[in-house]
């Protein structure tokens, strides 16, 4: 039976909403704690304020519902948060509450109002998670905020929810109310209950259908809707309905008047650390790793989060990736051979590296004797250092087979020298170009000549990972950016 409210519902400014998969991405779940009080004249705003405040928790609202419960507290929060706000709600801890019933969200629809996707993956959102962080701190200017909205809500990572566009002015004030469903029993598919709730629910708008599940209850979705106050006497007739063509006994409607607090929607991308982004790495590392690493002593998990949280940004969505992962799970697994497969990039470094210098610098300098010149200074080079060698010559081509590392050399001497310009491989990799490669060149003769196991056990059994993971990372990055580039040249 649906109580009538004392109030209608009167929050209805525009307003800008997180679509829940950039929630999700930074570490927060969806949860809806459905309360009954001791004494229902409780001032439910007060009290679950200071409870969520307590716990932590910033983006929630407090609403007063009518009928057998009091109150009904909707939060996104991280796992910490929703768990230390349990505990704040427990019956046994806090006097004022008589029972709670914790309803975990894992899947929302939206029915006429958004375009979410609802597959949005960890690689699409780190493409924007810029313009993300940038709305959520705010830390822009407002041209910068606005450029980050309309590229958010073009993503469908943001949405507009203006229920004054969607009601006429007949229809305010406006009421709200959610619609509990359990379909386990019954067989029904999420598929049926979303195609009743556009059918049976045709007058109800801005409606949204969250999937997951409650303790101690057997409600498995819940339809949250709004309607106009005029049609509060058709709601029974309804409600009526659609539980009808679920063919559902048990039912229950919580009917919403004003929200006790504003409807905001913060978003925290600081997250807590190790929780989100092992929770990234675990989504984006092969099911046997992601096993693995939750198995991890916490100083473990941490070594190798760490290590993913700082380069994560550049590598992911690129041509370094899988190398980029490959080197995470080889850590996680502690697997030596997988970890000398993904430094197999350092190979394709090295090609691309030299094509930058040929094309980029030695060319526009010296034409097609640039093999000549770059020769003489190589051999000057290793005179001086007394490290004399033979220089072979490639069969086909007859240009000096010169190492990396040699050839960044004899190009940095001739930058002194004012004989070559390296503005191209600066503007590429930074005035610190020859320091950057040559890190990359120390790692790739290492993996070469089979000699990283010695830094990797350097201190213990994988205690130089992190560093060997660094170096990696950091030449993946440069690889990222020649790649691009050499094969713009070779076109």
């Amino acid at each position: 039976m649906i109580v009538s409210p004392f109030s209608a519902f009167r929050n209805t400014e525009p307003r800008l909403l997180w679509d829940p998969t950039v929630h999700k991405y930074f570490g927060e779940d969806l949860r809806f704690f459905i309360l009954k009080l001791e004494n229902s004249s409780t001032e439910p705003l007060r009290l679950l304020e200071g409870l969520c405040e307590r716990a932590g928790v910033k983006s929630y609202c407090v609403y007063k519902l009518y009928g057998y419960y009091d109150a009904l507290l909707k939060v996104w929060t991280n796992t910490e948060g929703a768990s230390d706000l349990e505990e704040k709600l427990d019956p046994g801890e806090t006097a004022e509450i008589v029972s709670a019933i914790d309803f975990h969200v894992h899947r929302t629809f939206y029915d006429d109002w958004s375009a979410h996707a609802g597959v949005a993956d960890d690689r699409y959102l780190t493409s924007h998670e810029k313009d993300i962080v940038l709305l959520a701190e705010g830390t822009g200017s407002a041209a910068e905020v606005r450029g980050a909205v309309d590229r958010l809500r073009g993503a469908r990572l943001l949405h507009y929810y203006a229920p004054g566009e969607i009601f006429s002015p007949r229809d305010f004030p406006l009421i709200k109310f959610y619609s509990s469903v359990s379909f386990g029993r019954k067989g029904e598919q999420i598929s049926d209950i979303r195609a009743a709730v556009a059918e049976q629910f045709k007058e109800v708008r801005l409606k949204s259908l969250y999937v997951g599940a409650a303790l101690g209850d057997n409600a498995e979705c819940l339809v949250e809707g709004l309607i106009a106050a005029h049609d509060y006497p058709h709601l029974d007739e309804w409600t009526d309905r659609f539980y009808g063509s679920l063919r559902i006994e048990n039912r229950m409607t919580l009917l919403i008047a004003n929200p006790e607090s504003p409807e905001v929607d913060i978003l925290n991308t600081r997250g807590t650390g190790l929780g989100t982004n092992g929770h990234r790495l675990r989504r984006l590392v092969g099911d046997k790793y992601a096993a693995m690493l939750r198995s991890l002593p916490p100083e473990e998990q941490t070594e190798i989060v760490d290590v993913f949280s700082e380069f994560r940004v550049e590598a992911l969505n690129s041509r370094f990736e899988r190398y980029f992962l490959g080197i995470c799970e080889a850590r996680i697994a502690r697997e030596e051979e997988l970890l000398g497969e993904k430094l197999s990039f350092l190979q394709q470094l090295e090609r691309v590296a030299m094509t930058q210098l040929r094309a980029g610098v030695l060319q526009p300098a010296f034409g097609e004797s640039w093999h000549t010149v770059l020769n003489e200074v190589a051999i000057e080079l290793m005179a001086k250092k007394k490290r004399q060698r033979m220089i072979e010559l490639d069969a086909s081509t007859k240009e000096p087979l010169l190492g990396l590392g040699e050839a960044i050399g004899a190009v940095r001497e001739l930058v002194n020298r004012k004989l070559v310009d390296d503005a191209v491989v600066v503007a590429q990799i930074g005035n610190e170009w020859e320091s950057r490669l040559m890190k990359a060149v120390e790692l790739r003769n290492k993996w070469a000549h089979g000699d990283i196991g010695s830094w990797l056990h350097r201190g213990g059994p994988w205690k130089g990972w992190p560093d060997v993971a660094r170096r990696a990372c950091a030449a993946g990055l440069v690889y990222n950016t020649l790649a691009a580039s050499s094969m713009a040249l070779e076109k």
